[in-house]
């Protein structure tokens, strides 16, 4: 066609921020030293949930997220994010979507489940108040 160009721009797709949460699980059974099953609103916190996918010429377009690690997958426009267990470690989910030309647009994100929440350093120091004395004396007498 004169005057028209082939359309060559991958879809742009836009994922969760990162996630670190704790195991709330600590089993061996799906996963071998635990796992976590994140709340829905773990995820919509995380912003960009659930992922999308732009494109200059189609305008919205289907994306499917997987991990191959877990067997994730599914597309994202479900609501069963929240059902899935996803194992101590880091969990990189790669969120695909592919226009009507063809064009492949994809982006990742992670899961990392630890055991605590230690990867954020407490950095407080503990604060002692006295509430009763031992010996029924106060430190004055």
């Amino acid at each position: 066609m004169e005057g028209s160009s082939a359309d060559t721009t991958p879809p742009v797709v836009s994922v969760p921020n990162d996630l670190t949460v704790a195991a709330n699980n600590v089993t061996t059974t799906p996963y071998p030293g635990g796992y976590s099953v994140i709340s829905l609103s773990e995820f919509s916190n995380a912003g960009n949930f659930p992922p999308t996918a732009t494109d200059n010429v189609d305008g919205s377009v289907n994306v499917t997220c997987t991990e191959p690690n877990t067997n994730f997958n599914h597309s994202a426009h479900f609501g069963w994010w929240h059902l899935e267990p996803w194992p101590v470690g880091t969990n990189t989910i790669t969120c695909t979507a592919t226009d009507a030309a063809g064009n492949v647009g994809t982006a990742s994100f992670t899961i990392t489940v630890v055991y605590e929440l230690e990867d954020a350093a407490d950095t407080t120091p503990p604060v002692m108040i006295a509430t009763a004395y031992l010996n029924g004396t106060s430190p004055t007498g």
